[in-house]
């Protein structure tokens, strides 16, 4: 009977962290976007893209009108974006004045795609497939 309740405890266990797959997805880039974005940016967008700390997302296509922008940006954050490419960033090109974080190391290619996307389906009325098929997702869609 011991077994059995370890068994089922590590079940949910597994359940509860993402089934396994490392990300906590179900395939849906949207959905792993948003798991990514409350665990990760929330505390600095707001819950809500509202901003706080960081700037507000509802501009966030606008300001990458190219997804593999918005990807990089994501990625090098702020810092590093200014010893790649300079001291401003988008299509506004707004002067850095914050401290956007480098997630690369913290997150996978895969993760900061679909927190792209999900930024600009969620805060910045991009139609969803349109957000997807925009974003580059390694391995996805």
């Amino acid at each position: 009977m011991r077994r059995a309740s370890v068994i089922v405890l590590l079940l949910a266990v597994v359940a509860a962290c993402g089934g396994g797959d490392g990300g906590g997805g179900d395939g849906d880039p949207l959905a792993e976007g948003r798991r990514v974005y409350r665990a990760a940016c929330s505390v600095c967008h707001g819950d809500a893209g509202e901003g706080g700390v960081g700037r507000p997302l509802d501009g966030v296509a606008a300001t990458f009108p190219d997804c593999s922008d918005h990807v990089r940006w994501i990625g090098t954050g702020s810092i590093r974006w200014r010893e790649e490419v300079g001291p401003t960033y988008g299509a506004q090109d707004r002067t850095i004045e914050g401290v956007m974080p480098d997630f690369s190391s913290s997150l996978t290619p895969a993760e900061i795609a679909a927190v792209a996307a999900y930024e600009r389906a969620e805060f910045a009325d991009v139609p969803a497939a349109t957000a997807i098929a925009e974003c580059p997702h390694p391995g996805g869609p």
